[in-house]
């Protein structure tokens, strides 16, 4: 689910809103950093579209999580493949990891060279904020899959006399 769609389903339980609106009916503007406001960090423009029968503009307010402060007491690792990683690989090693649901689309996506990646999320999204460095672990493929079993002719066990 994109972190649009997560605000859509935000703003329509925050406002009791039933049945619940779409995209269809909002215009939803850029997320902007709100400071100075208690329990709240960001404020996203949510305008009606009047040919939906819809009228007027509110400033929606409400808090996006800061993926830093989810690891702040520990770096994660982010297992990827040996081949040209990249940080969206990495955000979806983590997700799988800590059930976390962050959208690819909204992980600026650059090639990870290193031992470690900074994951950084684009300034539009909607439902998270900030950046994050994680170890980078390579995945291992599993050896019996991928080695070929097959009988060598002529092949004699050596004998011990």
């Amino acid at each position: 689910m994109s972190s649009l769609q997560m605000l859509i389903d935000l703003f329509n339980t925050a406002n009791g809103v039933e049945p619940p609106l779409g995209a269809d009916k909002l215009d939803i503007g850029t997320p902007r950093v709100l400071v100075g406001v208690e329990g709240a960090n960001t404020v996203v423009p949510v305008t009606g579209k009047l040919k939906e029968g819809i009228v007027g503009t509110v400033e929606f307010e409400y808090n996006r999580i800061s993926l830093p402060a989810l690891f702040s007491t520990f770096q994660p690792t982010a297992n990827v493949s040996p081949n040209l990683a990249t940080t969206r690989d990495a955000m979806d090693s983590i997700n799988r990891q800590y059930g976390l649901d962050v959208p690819l689309e909204d992980v600026i996506e650059e090639t990870i060279s290193g031992d470690t990646a900074t994951i950084r999320i684009v300034e539009g999204s909607y439902r998270w904020v900030g950046s994050l460095v994680a170890h980078v672990g390579l995945e291992l493929t599993d050896i019996n899959t991928s080695l070929l079993v097959g009988d060598l002719d002529g092949f004699v066990y050596p004998t011990i006399s």
